[in-house]
């Protein structure tokens, strides 16, 4: 037999069960999604939503009472504008080898970022087209942007760097 199949097999063995481990630490699923939602809720303290148009409501702060819809950066480059929020949350961080990585967060006014794409004769929801510019503006994390529209505390910083 292969000795590069079984060690594959192996592999794939072990990352199933760190993966089951994720997921049941989270209670969400152990990708990219369910490891955004998790964080957005656990760092942000956004409660989640369930069969709504939106991902959560924030629960404290200037934005408490507010909705989001939470994406990655290859969602919202994709997918903005077609949703029932207030807010867009933008995780960005590229695919690793050894998974997802949050290093950046932008936070977006669903409105004005929707006024803006239109502008720019863009349309919204599927390929939506957020240039790194939009990112750069809007972004809460690791560094605020000009347009932030949150600013995280020290505590809130340091969660999210321990998965940079």
């Amino acid at each position: 037999m292969d000795d590069v199949l079984r060690e594959l097999a192996a592999l794939m063995a072990e990352r199933g069960g760190i993966d089951a481990r994720i997921t049941h630490l989270t209670g969400r699923p152990a990708g990219p999604g369910g490891l955004r939602d998790f964080l957005a809720a656990r760092v942000l303290g956004i409660e989640p939503a369930k069969d709504t148009g939106y991902d959560g409501v924030f629960r404290s702060g200037t934005l408490a009472g507010r909705t989001v819809c939470i994406r990655t950066y290859d969602e919202a480059t994709n997918d903005v504008g077609a949703d029932a929020c207030d807010h867009y949350l933008v995780f960005g961080g590229p695919e690793q080898p050894d998974g997802w990585r949050p290093s950046a967060m932008s936070l977006f006014d669903a409105k004005r970022l929707a006024d803006r794409l239109t502008d720019r004769w863009v349309r919204t929801g599927v390929a939506a087209g957020l240039r790194a510019a939009d990112l750069d503006a809007a972004r809460i994390y690791p560094t605020e942007g000009p347009e932030a529209l949150l600013s995280l505390t020290p505590e809130q910083r340091a969660a999210l760097a321990l998965f940079a």
